[in-house]
C-alpha cells in the first residue's frame, strides 16, 4: 500500500508524519512526505497521483478538502488529522492525542460498528459526570468555529452562520445566551444582544453553571458533555450519538443513558492516538482495520 502524506511545513505536521511514517513502514507499507502550497508557494498540490492508495492530511486548512474530495473521487481512502479531542499537552507543544477519522473529516459513520473496550478511555483519567441538575437554569454557551473549518465545510461567513444560530436560539429560549467564536480567531467582536466570551476566557469557566452547549462541531462539546451538560450539535461529528441535533429543543436537548455516554466514550477513545502509538504502528493498524 502506497500512503502519501501532504504536510505544510509546520513542526507539528512534520512530527506527525515522521511518527507515521515509522509505524506505517513497520506494517510493510511504503510512505512518501509530499509538502503542500501552504507555507510556500513554489510546492503546489498537483492533485492524487495514480500510484497512490491512502491520502493522509492534517486540519482544515490549505488544500485539505481539495485532497479528501479529490481522492475520494478516485475511490482513494484518506486519513484525516486534527488536534484531539481531549486537549492535554503532548509532544512538540502539540496535544498529547492526535484524532483520526478515515475517509471523511469524522468518523461517524464507523466508530461505533463494534463496542471498544474501555482501556483507553480509562487512561484518560477522565470521568463521566451526571446531568448537573444546578444548570438547569443556567445559559447557553454558542461555540463557533473557525472561517477555516467554515470553508472546508462550505459554512459560508463564521460570523454570519454565527448569527443566524443565536438568532434560532433566542427564538427557542429565553435563557441568557453567550456567544464564544473560536478563541484564536482575531477579528470577531461581540454581536448585540449576547453575552460575550472571548479567548481570555478560559473554557471551563464558561462552562460553568452551563444549561447546554451549542456547537456545529468544535471537539469542545467532548469537554462539555462528559462534564454533565448536554450538547447540541448542528453538524457531523463524532458527539453525534449522544447529542441532540435540533436547535428549537435546545431548552430540553436529549440526553443520552448513562449506559449509552459511557459506550460512546469508550469508542471514541479509539479515535485519538498518542505520537508513540503512531511510531510503534498502532495508529496505522486501527486506520487499515477501517479501510478493509
Amino acid at each position: 500500500m502506497k500512503v502519501v502524506f501532504y504536510a505544510s511545513d509546520k513542526p507539528r505536521e512534520i512530527m506527525l508524519a515522521k511518527s507515521f511514517e515509522s509505524g506505517i513502514r513497520l506494517h510493510g507499507d511504503s510512505f512518501e512526505l509530499r509538502r503542500t502550497a501552504d507555507y510556500g508557494e513554489d510546492r503546489k498540490y498537483e492533485g492524487p497521483s495514480p500510484d497512490t492508495d491512502v491520502a493522509i492530511f492534517f486540519g482544515v486548512k490549505g488544500r485539505s478538502a481539495e485532497i479528501l474530495k479529490e481522492h475520494r473521487a478516485l475511490g482513494k481512502h484518506t486519513v484525516y488529522l486534527d488536534k484531539g479531542y481531549t486537549r492535554q499537552k503532548g509532544e512538540g507543544g502539540h496535544t498529547l492525542y492526535t484524532r483520526l477519522a478515515v475517509d471523511a473529516a469524522t468518523p461517524l459513520e464507523y466508530f461505533q460498528r463494534e463496542r471498544h473496550k474501555p482501556d483507553r478511555f480509562e487512561r484518560l483519567e477522565m470521568n463521566i459526570l451526571e446531568r448537573k441538575k444546578s444548570a438547569v437554569d443556567g445559559h447557553i454557551l454558542f461555540c463557533g468555529s473557525s472561517q477555516k473549518y467554515h470553508d472546508f465545510n462550505a459554512l459560508g461567513d463564521a460570523t454570519e452562520y454565527a448569527e443566524k444560530a443565536l438568532f434560532k436560539l433566542r427564538k427557542a429560549s429565553n435563557r441568557q445566551i453567550v456567544y464564544r467564536p473560536k478563541p484564536s480567531a482575531t477579528d470577531v467582536k461581540p454581536l448585540p444582544n449576547y453575552m460575550f466570551s472571548n479567548g481570555s476566557q478560559d473554557i471551563l469557566d464558561a462552562l460553568r453553571g452551563c444549561h447546554a452547549l451549542v456547537t456545529h462541531g468544535s471537539s469542545v462539546a467532548v469537554t462539555a458533555l462528559l462534564m454533565g451538560i448536554p450538547v447540541v450539535v448542528l453538524g457531523e461529528s463524532v458527539m453525534s450519538p449522544v447529542a441532540e441535533s435540533d436547535i428549537t429543543k435546545v431548552d430540553n436537548p436529549a440526553w443520552a443513558s448513562a449506559e449509552k455516554r459511557y459506550q460512546w466514550a469508550c469508542d471514541f477513545a479509539y479515535c485519538q492516538w498518542t505520537q508513540e502509538e503512531m511510531r510503534n504502528g498502532e495508529a496505522w493498524f486501527h486506520a487499515r482495520r477501517v479501510m478493509s
